[in-house]
């Protein structure tokens, strides 16, 4: 890049101290926001469980790998380029642009004609209508990659959050209005669609910043490297996310697709909502602290130890107890996807860690070996699929739970811990508390019958108290724990001041 032929565009704050500063006021902002959201994501799927059938989200479940694989080749990985170099330019991000964007009409066009295939292979011809529709949300997400990752780079998460609630709100109620006039299936895609066409709208109008025209003198060969092997780590992981799907809708039918489709966004919507926050800021920020190892270090592990003190004693709860949680969220007729819902929350467990391998791979410029490592992971998972898949959707989730727990995530860490300041010991210990914590409230959750009581929210409401109470008991009984809490009651504390100014 010869930056005297081209201007710089949105440099990083000034030191380590305004970036850190932008990072928690973010996390902040998007921890609200994904409260909000986990609402409207909940409240929507109650709903929709009232009104639509396993086999209306199955439908959408049979081709939302399709179009979801389309759309992870379709970003070529240029988002993360723009968020982790340390200088980006006009023209560079330009070309950037319209490449992305011709790669993805040509991908939209390509799934619009294969749509009977799709609806070949699952011998519904009602995937053909479906798929086609679908496609439209891969050029018009296209326009939204480079905005929304300009918005992220300038850390302004509170305004990406403010388009995700809206977007969602808006989606929500679309899918909603158009499940109760009879759209059924069309309705879950009707409010794919305009979530999808709102959050591209809310980026261009927020992020300030236009393309210029292409110029063809400007290689973007290097970002395009590293692109190509964030996609394919991204491809990888879709994947070993997908193949489940294809393999219970051809052998099991809608039915039990819908029921396993419903079990994984049970754990996935709130799972995400958490780790979201995280997985925006983690990137930019340790991008920010490598010229400093011990800080690197010292922000990676808290943000672990955050990660797993807030997700592992729900998941727990949930892996003792998947029928009282199922019933509770989504209805009775709901109850044969509790077992289904209980193995894939066992590989939940595993999944903060599994996500900070990325943040290390990417933020250290990695990627070449990042991709590697998360390949022999989705060949795991795959096979796991393939195993599992004589028990039916039940032998799916618990064969790839396991796996992820004992396999894949133990894999990508080793390989992620290989070069930079941080050591597994490390990790190890700051886990350690949630570890305990989580085995003994598995053994009182699921083997204490006095803790079962007729209503479902009182149950739950005990048993998740259990769960975090035992957390932070065990917390504050070391010196290391002690300080974490007094580092997030601070955190917080500032974040509230900033709040209420």
């Amino acid at each position: 890049m010869n930056a005297a032929v081209d201007r710089e565009i949105f440099p990083r704050a000034l030191g380590t101290g305004g970036v850190r500063s932008a990072a928690v006021s973010g996390s902040f902002a998007i921890l609200l926001s994904q409260i909000v959201k986990l609402g409207l994501q909940f409240g929507t799927q109650l709903v929709l469980a009232r009104i639509l059938f396993p086999a209306d989200f199955g439908l959408l479940a049979m081709i939302a790998p399709v179009i979801g694989v389309v759309m992870i080749i379709n970003d070529i990985g240029f988002g993360q380029v723009v968020i982790q170099r340390p200088s980006i330019y006009q023209n560079q991000v330009s070309n950037l642009f319209w490449v992305n964007l011709a790669v993805g009409a040509a991908l939209g066009a390509c799934v619009v004609a294969a749509a009977p295939l799709a609806a070949y292979l699952y011998k519904e011809p009602r995937a053909l209508a479906l798929t086609a529709a679908m496609a439209v949300t891969i050029p018009i997400g296209t326009l939204g990659i480079l905005p929304n990752a300009l918005l992220t780079r300038r850390m302004r998460f509170a305004t990406l959050a403010k388009i995700d609630i809206a977007a969602l709100l808006c989606g929500s109620a679309v899918t909603i209005g158009g499940s109760l006039a009879g759209l059924g299936y069309w309705a879950l895609a009707l409010g794919q669609i305009v979530a999808t066409t709102l959050v591209v709208a809310g980026g261009w109008l927020q992020c300030g910043w236009r393309p210029s025209a292409p110029t063809r003198s400007l290689s973007v060969r290097e970002e395009f490297a590293f692109g190509r092997n964030v996609t394919g780590t991204n491809l990888s992981t879709f994947a070993s996310k997908s193949v489940d799907s294809l393999l219970i809708g051809a052998n099991e039918g809608p039915v039990q697709l819908g029921l396993y489709d419903r079990s994984y966004r049970l754990l996935v919507q709130p799972l995400g909502q958490i780790l979201l926050p995280l997985n925006r800021v983690a990137v930019p920020l340790l991008s920010s602290l490598l010229s400093d190892p011990a800080d690197f270090r010292r922000t990676y592990l808290f943000m672990v130890q955050l990660l797993v003190v807030v997700t592992v004693p729900g998941l727990v709860v949930c892996v003792a107890d998947g029928t009282t949680v199922v019933r509770f969220l989504m209805g009775a007729r709901w109850e044969p996807a509790a077992p289904i819902f209980g193995w894939m929350c066992t590989g939940g467990l595993a999944s903060g860690l599994f996500s900070s391998a990325a943040w290390l791979f990417i933020a250290q410029d990695r990627t070449g070996k990042m991709l590697k490592y998360w390949v022999a992971a989705a060949l795991i998972n795959v096979a796991s699929y393939g195993i599992g898949i004589f028990w039916g959707a039940v032998g799916v989730a618990a064969v790839s739970g396991v796996t992820f727990v004992l396999l894949q995530t133990p894999l990508v860490l080793h390989g992620a811990l290989k070069n930079g300041p941080v050591r597994a010991l490390d990790i190890a210990r700051v886990i350690a508390p949630a570890a305990i914590a989580g085995g003994l409230a598995f053994v009182i959750v699921r083997f204490v019958p006095v803790l079962r009581f007729g209503s479902d929210p009182l149950t739950l409401a005990v048993h998740f108290g259990i769960g975090y109470g035992l957390m932070f008991a065990l917390l504050a009984s070391t010196r290391a724990g002690r300080k974490f809490m007094s580092r997030g009651a601070r955190m917080v504390g500032k974040l509230v001041r900033r709040t209420g100014r």
